[in-house]
This record gives structure tokens, C-alpha cells and sequence, in this order.
């Protein structure tokens, strides 16, 4: 992956924890998408948890920055890799990587009916109270289904 140089510049700038959370969200982000190019819904869902278990809107104040942190390292890394990032691969970023720090979240899958086409899907990963992953639109979508497991 080549960054831009502008990106090199803010990436070497940045704290030595911030620089690895963007390493680790790249080797999520590719894992998801591997995940997603040559495994079954069925076996993936099986590993995201409880379908329709959803994890407690609350979370203790320390783990809030934990949260703000991976979903800008997430989204970051999305908008600069060669493959395909969008939604359900953030979602799954996001979810793997607090899942490793022992931190509740809920995988959400929706769909809206679009002008344009027989109808839109999108997912998002919600924390506590707040959208870590997918939250442009995910108001507009209707939940078809969501996954959430305890932590380890």
C-alpha cells in the first residue's frame, strides 16, 4: 500500500498507540475481506455471535476512547486501501477489534428500499450508545438482523 505523501507525513506524526491501531485495523480490514471474498454468511455468522443479541447501550467511561479510537482507525484505513472497505468490512474490523480488548459490540444488517434499485443494503457496528462503523444513513435502514456476543 502506497500512501500519499500528505498521509506519510500525518501517519509518522502521530503517537506510536495511534500508529499501531492503524496497523491493526489494516490487518483487520483485509482479514474481513478475505473473510468475506471465501467464506459462507452462514459459517461467518457463527463466529459474530447470538443473531438478533444485541450488547448493553452503556459502556464504562474508560472503554469510550477505546471505541473513538478504532472507529477512526477503522474508517481511516477504509478510505485508503486497495480493496474493498465499505460497510459490512468496517463493521467487521471494528467488531474483531474490540471484541480483542474484551469490549462489547452489535454487528447490525439493513435494508432500505432505494429509487434506484430493488432495495440497499448497509451494516453498522454500534457501541455502547454510539455508531462506531456505518453510521452515515444506518437511521434510514430497516434492521433485518443484528449480532452481539459476550466478550471473551
Amino acid at each position: 500500500m502506497v500512501l500519499p505523501s500528505m498521509d506519510w507525513r500525518r501517519y509518522r506524526s502521530l503517537p506510536p498507540a495511534k500508529r499501531r491501531l492503524l496497523k491493526e485495523a489494516l490487518i483487520h480490514l483485509f482479514m474481513a475481506r478475505a473473510t468475506l471474498a471465501c467464506v459462507p454468511f452462514r459459517r461467518m455468522a457463527a463466529w459474530m455471535g447470538v443473531m438478533g443479541a444485541e450488547s448493553k447501550t452503556e459502556i464504562p467511561e474508560g472503554q469510550a476512547q477505546v471505541v473513538q479510537d478504532i472507529s477512526w482507525a477503522v474508517q481511516a484505513m477504509a478510505s485508503r486501501v486497495p480493496w474493498d472497505s465499505r460497510c459490512l468490512a468496517q463493521a467487521i474490523a471494528g467488531y474483531r477489534m474490540l471484541l480483542k480488548r474484551g469490549i462489547p459490540s452489535t454487528v447490525y444488517f439493513g435494508v432500505k428500499k432505494d429509487p434506484r434499485a430493488a432495495f440497499s443494503a448497509h451494516a453498522w457496528l454500534r457501541c455502547g450508545a454510539s455508531i462506531a462503523t456505518g453510521e452515515a444513513g444506518h437511521a434510514d435502514y430497516r434492521v433485518l438482523c443484528q449480532f452481539s456476543r459476550d466478550t471473551p
